[in-house]
């Protein structure tokens, strides 16, 4: 029997649970109509019921959520049908939900990357992020190999397996106390959306928690050591090039990624008066705001749209280089110089809101844990005066 005889229907609709509502689906074959059941998915005021989605990009993750239950019960139906006949709207419910309880941690990760790699291009979701979520990912998954296991359903996932995680990552595995947590962190966010996806009643993990070690002190280079990369005669041209790039991110704030990104004839616009490089963050999609200082305006006119810009691995063994050549003694990466750009104005008296606003972090509290130490100095330099009196 074919899908122009038994036609399948899926169809979503709001019910009460508790005191809420939620989104439940109903599937329906050749007009046998199964029970309801929830999605686990919560009401919201954007929610359209023409369309069967939410009007809000916000909540693009629960759009997506019921789309993929609407393909998995369309790709079950077509499995049930090669394999008994008479298939029922309460045959096909029945096998989802079990289907459902034996959600995989596997099948997890492989949903988020695939949901996650949809997203790229939207706010928030940039492809250096999915980089970083496949990388965890690839740790995930390398803890499993360790434990000599291809995959594991969620029932199983217990404390002890987070415990056991954790020991990995920080034995096995020797990463930084910072980055296990990133990695920690990662596999509980895993969870946390099988909960809110109905995969799991709670996450085991919840309460295992890592602190982070307390921001190290930041690395800059100084204004005497600007000088002295602006002004050296001894670097080879292919070498003063680099540079310039570096020597760009520190009277900008621009990170590698939207260094790399950077056009002056699409970024530098007048605002106010004032020639600014502005665009959005590529990370964060945090717009920036940046007035062109003096030697900015140099470096452009030299380069113009051929900004001299190689892979941030390679420009981070070039900056080596270039530091031991001239004589700073110390670990110069691209990074350094966005990091030389918040110190070089917090130096020049540049109230910290701005520098935020500058930079392109999300909140000043970004700033402030970032340039702590630096203010505690600005503190007490600016209070002098009251002391002496």
């Amino acid at each position: 029997m074919n899908d122009v005889t038994k036609p399948l229907h899926i169809y979503f609709r709001l019910k009460m649970t508790g005191n809420q509502r939620f989104i439940y689906c109903r599937i329906s074959v050749a007009g046998t109509v199964a029970t309801d059941f929830s999605t686990h998915v919560p009401y919201h005021p954007s929610w359209q019921q023409k369309s069967q989605l939410f009007n809000e990009q916000a909540l693009e993750v629960h759009n997506q959520h019921l789309c993929d239950i609407k393909e998995d019960i369309r790709i079950l139906y077509r499995e049930l049908r090669r394999t008994m006949d008479g298939v029922t709207a309460q045959d096909i419910r029945n096998r989802y939900l079990k289907q459902r309880e034996n959600r995989t941690l596997v099948q997890c990760l492989d949903h988020h990357l695939k949901w996650f790699k949809a997203q790229v291009g939207a706010p928030g979701f940039a492809k250096g992020t999915l980089k970083v979520h496949t990388t965890l990912d690839r740790v995930v998954r390398g803890f499993l190999n360790h434990k000599k296991r291809k995959d594991i359903s969620l029932a199983q996932v217990r404390l002890a397996f987070g415990k056991e995680f954790v020991l990995y990552c920080r034995s096995t595995k020797q990463y930084a106390q910072n980055y296990l947590v990133r990695c920690l962190n990662y596999l509980k966010s895993i969870i946390d959306t099988a909960v809110e996806d109905g995969f799991v009643n709670a996450n085991p993990l919840a309460h295992l928690s890592e602190s982070k070690l307390e921001p190290a002190e930041i690395t800059f280079i100084t204004e005497k050591e600007i000088e002295l990369l602006r002004k050296t005669d001894l670097l080879t041209a292919g070498q003063r090039r680099i540079a310039d790039a570096f020597l760009l991110q520190c009277f900008t704030g621009l990170c590698y990624c939207d260094l790399k990104r950077f056009s002056p004839k699409k970024h530098i616009r007048e605002i106010c008066g004032v020639r600014c490089i502005q665009y959005a963050r590529e990370k964060s999609s945090t717009l920036f705001t940046i007035p062109v200082l003096p030697y900015v305006d140099e470096l452009i006119e030299t380069y113009g749209e051929n900004l001299p810009i190689i892979s941030n691995q390679k420009m981070n063994a070039k900056l080596k280089e270039i530091a031991k050549i001239v004589g700073i003694d110390k670990h110069l990466t691209t990074h350094v110089g966005r990091k030389t750009a918040g110190t070089y104005l917090l130096n020049h008296g540049v109230r910290i809101e701005v520098v935020s606003r500058i930079l392109g972090h999300k909140s000043i509290k970004t700033t402030e844990t970032t340039y702590a130490a630096l203010l505690q100095q600005t503190i007490i330099d600016s209070t002098a005066h009251l002391r002496a009196a």
